[in-house]
């Protein structure tokens, strides 16, 4: 209502409920029935679709007067080359704009250097347990979590143990996010991460390169809707289509306040159906 009195002419909306939804005449639902009043102003409302595909029936914001909103890869990938004492070379996923760094131990801690316990290999236990033994190394450790935080911790956590960079094997579909500033923090999928893990537990001493990351655009690497983003049918009414367009939403660089708690330096490459 605010934004109607300020007489603007599009409503941009990054927020939502999560599903089960509740219906447009809900009174639960704020969302729709605030748009329902700019809809008869003539006010456009688009709305972010919703973060929790690729599952069915996750779209949010399903009223017929909204523009719900997809979000959609680009045809650019930030390739990353690494080099195992083997000789193989992975390409990894990375913004990694340091210097090169030449072969490096390579190590994946399945135990604790100073426990008692086991060692899962995960990224989050990486950020719990600074006991490890990373120092002067590149550690390799596998995720699960969709959320760039728990990916941010764990390079952090080996940058303060002396570790020299970190690879994180992820589910393929999970977004990139800068780790930290000029810092060798390269994700794979799982199938590459096997196949690192594989070289390291049949090589004495592996070792791994990482060079500087490389902007690629257009072919191969094509656009499709991602994998976090919510999909249809309307659990409301399927006969209503939704999501109702799908825009660019993946590694979307913008500018942020400089305080901001993501970085200092102005700018910002983030993921989701808010950046369609």
């Amino acid at each position: 209502d605010e934004a109607i009195h300020d007489g603007v002419d599009v409503l941009s909306l990054s927020l939502g409920s999560e599903v089960p939804l509740n219906g447009e005449t809900d009174n639960r639902n704020g969302i729709s029935t605030g748009a329902f009043h700019a809809v008869l102003k003539g006010i456009t409302v688009v709305c972010a679709g919703g973060n929790s595909g690729p599952e069915a029936h996750t779209v949010t914001n399903t009223a017929p007067w909204i523009v719900t909103v997809a979000a959609t890869t680009l045809d650019r990938s930030f390739t990353t080359p690494m080099t195992l004492g083997n000789n193989k070379v992975i390409l990894g996923q990375a913004m990694y704009t340091g210097q090169e760094l030449g072969f490096t131990s390579l190590v994946y801690p399945e135990k604790p250097g100073n426990s008692n316990g086991n060692f899962s290999g995960t990224c989050e236990e990486l950020s719990l347990n600074s006991n490890l033994t990373m120092a002067g190394k590149v550690v390799l450790c596998f995720t699960t979590s969709p959320f760039s935080a728990s990916v941010s911790k764990a390079a952090s956590s080996v940058k303060v143990a002396g570790g020299l960079g970190v690879i994180i094997a992820r589910h393929p579909g999970h977004t990139l996010r800068p780790c930290l500033d000029d810092f060798p923090c390269v994700a794979v999928d799982y199938e590459l991460g096997t196949k690192i893990l594989l070289y390291i537990r049949s090589s004495g001493s592996p070792v791994v390169k990482i060079q500087p990351s490389r902007t690629l655009i257009g072919q191969p690497v094509g656009t499709k809707v991602a994998t976090f983003s919510s999909r249809g049918p309307n659990s409301i009414e399927a006969a209503i289509l939704k999501p109702d367009i799908a825009a660019p939403g993946v590694s979307i660089l913008a500018a942020t306040t400089t305080n901001s708690t993501f970085n200092d330096r102005g700018f910002i490459m983030l993921s989701g159906t808010s950046m369609a």
